[in-house]
């Protein structure tokens, strides 16, 4: 199993508003980047963006979500606090995946909405899937993975934050770690909280140095108040570390 590195356009709303970034990685050509300029100007249009949005004016600030139940809640600052790590691999059957790994610095609960937007090498598009964390919490990491096309070669990723609000988060009372151990890792889930919680998933990832040779990823048991969970998560590689991530 190796790791690959896909060429990336990143489309940043913040709160489900442009915040006017655009980044492209090297090696895409002029006649590739209009066409993910025509398809960030198509994301705009579905959210409703102003017409007048400037995608390539790091310097013009969007206005506040009317939407954010927070008045303190400046989507601005917590999308710079929010880093997104973005891991691409390819299997032994040539199978292709890219996973996201949301690190949560802000003061604030999240709903995190990442939607890849793939094509081949000509421009194409291949496909258009959306994947939601909710409720990311303040001072975690949580993860969404996507299988990809054989003949992806360019991602477009757009990422949209908002509050999120719910009074009872189960992600808030988890904890999770993964200990190195035979044919893998055994995953521990800590539920301190004082209810259980139940359809949760996990995502382990196996490193070589910093080379990620392997992951794993299932459905996490239901977990009762104040214990804990074992899941043992199978690489049979050679690997470093082990990484694990939940999500609901």
């Amino acid at each position: 199993m190796n790791s690959i590195k896909l060429k990336t356009v990143s489309v940043i709303i913040s709160a489900a508003v442009i915040t006017g970034c655009l980044t492209g990685c090297g090696g895409i050509s002029q006649s590739d980047f209009k066409r993910l300029e025509e398809r960030v100007e198509q994301l705009e249009s579905k959210i409703g963006s102003s017409a007048n949005s400037s995608k390539n004016s790091p310097a013009e600030t969007p206005s506040k979500s009317s939407n954010a139940s927070n008045e303190d809640f400046d989507e601005n600052k917590v999308y710079d606090e929010i880093k997104v790590t973005q891991h691409d691999f390819v299997d032994n059957d040539d199978n292709k995946y890219s996973i996201f790994v949301f690190n949560n610095t802000s003061d604030f609960n999240v709903d995190a909405m990442i939607k890849i937007t793939t094509n081949d090498e000509d421009g194409e598009i291949l496909q258009e899937e959306e994947k939601t964390i909710k409720g990311l919490p303040k001072g975690k990491e949580s993860y969404a993975s996507f299988a990809l096309d054989e003949d992806t070669e360019t991602i477009v990723r757009t990422v949209t934050y908002e509050e999120n609000t719910e009074k009872e988060n189960p992600l808030d009372n988890l904890s999770a770690r993964a200990a190195k151990a035979e044919g893998g890792a055994n995953v521990t889930i800590r539920n301190n909280g004082t209810s259980a919680v139940k359809n949760l998933k996990y995502m382990t990832l196996f490193f070589k140095g910093k080379e990620l040779v392997g992951f794993d990823n299932g459905n996490v048991p239901n977990i009762s108040a104040s214990s804990s969970e074992v899941i043992p998560s199978e690489y049979y590689g050679s690997f470093d570390k082990a990484e694990v991530y939940i999500t609901r």
